[in-house]
């Protein structure tokens, strides 16, 4: 009896591990870049679509740029756990200031690509970059943005 159970309790974890890539869900992580408001966290939300190749994700990220600030966007992914990556977002893309002044954080909107892959047990990791728009920067309004690593676990 007890085997019997402990095999249900397995197949039944792996099935819902298997599912985690496939079906919509909350993830939270960590990482360095624009999808983190610099260095933090940012949570997001797995919505499948009907094509199993397809999903979008509302996210926000809140982190330090030189003081704190927020992000937040919508990625479209596509494939199963290779996925590529397109995220249109608003973050932190400069701050100023000094040991004597307060930071000032001026927000860009980015247009980013690049590539996640999750884990059946919810785990992924995705790395992006792109262009960003700054318009309060006239000078250097147009620049690389980057979103080197972000370390997901997706719930369920």
């Amino acid at each position: 009896m007890r085997w019997l159970l402990l095999s249900l309790l397995l197949v039944t974890s792996s099935a819902t591990a298997q599912d985690r890539a496939q079906t919509s869900g909350l993830g939270v992580g960590i990482g360095a870049g624009f999808e983190n408001a610099g260095l933090g966290g940012h949570a997001l939300y797995y919505l499948q679509t009907r094509n199993e190749r397809w999903r979008v994700a509302p996210h926000l990220g809140v982190g330090y740029f030189g003081k704190a600030g927020v992000s937040g966007g919508v990625m479209a992914l596509f494939g199963r756990r290779h996925r590529l990556v397109l995220d249109v977002l608003v973050s932190p893309a400069a701050g100023e200031g000094g040991s004597h002044r307060a930071t000032t954080l001026y927000y860009g909107l980015s247009l980013l690509a690049g590539w996640e892959w999750m884990s059946m047990q919810g785990w992924a990791l995705r790395s992006t970059i792109g262009v960003a728009y700054r318009p309060k920067l006239d000078d250097e309004a147009l620049f690389v943005a980057v979103n080197p690593l972000s370390l997901t676990y997706k719930f369920w």
